[in-house]
């Protein structure tokens, strides 16, 4: 199974399709040939590539299991933001919503969100249910680069 990931270059905007296992080669934009780097932001799945991008992830990724009326998840989402730049290229942060993706939030057990679960090498490493304050949070999420 070989799962792909969207990216837009960030000089011309032109989206890119990505395999998943390739993304910390360093490719580069098929229009202006920038180099696309690993995602700096978190990145929207969904229920059809959910399983692919976590068995295929060549660092340890963070799904964040979330929606838009929910208050915590809103919280959270700046310090997700945050993470993803600042640990670009070791931890690949990924986020569903769980009213448009049913299946990927029952599969994980997303009864309560946010709901934050951790990766690594395909296998669930840890989880956190709720919103932890940013500092909290980062710390949260350092632990899996070691995982």
């Amino acid at each position: 199974m070989v799962s792909a990931l969207v990216l837009c270059c960030h000089l011309c905007g032109q989206a890119n399709r990505v395999p998943v296992a390739r993304l910390l080669e360093g490719g580069r934009c098929g229009a202006c040939k920038a180099p696309l780097g690993a995602p700096d932001h978190p990145l929207d799945l969904t229920d059809s590539d959910l399983e692919g991008v976590i068995a295929e992830a060549p660092m340890p990724m963070v799904v964040d299991f979330w929606a838009p009326w929910c208050g915590p998840c809103r919280m959270i989402a700046p310090t997700l933001e945050d993470a993803a730049r600042k640990l670009q290229g070791r931890l690949l942060v990924a986020k569903l919503h769980v009213d448009e993706n049913p299946l990927g939030a029952a599969r994980y057990g997303a009864r309560s969100i946010p709901l934050l679960v951790g990766f690594s090498r395909g296998e669930e490493v840890q989880r956190q249910v709720g919103a932890l304050p940013p500092p909290v949070l980062m710390a949260w999420l350092q632990k899996l680069l070691v995982a």
